[in-house]
């Protein structure tokens, strides 16, 4: 069985021209956060850039037009996929284009 681990994700919107860049443990990574804080925003940003459409997104996510670098390993071998709409770009650690 294959191990993944994410490290980190930045998502930007040139809409609202703000971006945000979260990094995750290692081992383990608790998300908290109130009612309408971005919590299923985040995990539904980690499944929309390895390839997943989420049943439901908030309205203003989906007009944000958001584009996610993300940054993750499988089996110890790093990667980085980028998703802006429906194009994907998959990169090794060092950059090189998959």
């Amino acid at each position: 069985m294959k191990h993944l681990t994410i490290s980190e994700i930045s998502l930007l919107s040139d809409m609202e021209k703000k971006g945000r860049k979260i990094t995750f443990d290692k081992t383990k990574t608790v998300i908290l956060g109130g009612n309408q804080t971005g919590k299923s925003s985040l995990v539904k940003s980690i499944y929309f850039a390895l390839g997943a459409e989420p049943a439901k997104q908030h309205p203003r996510w989906a007009n944000a037009e958001v584009k996610t670098l993300l940054k993750f390993a499988v089996d110890g071998q790093d990667f980085m996929i980028v998703r802006d709409g429906n194009l994907f770009l998959l990169f090794a650690a060092s950059g090189r284009f998959l």
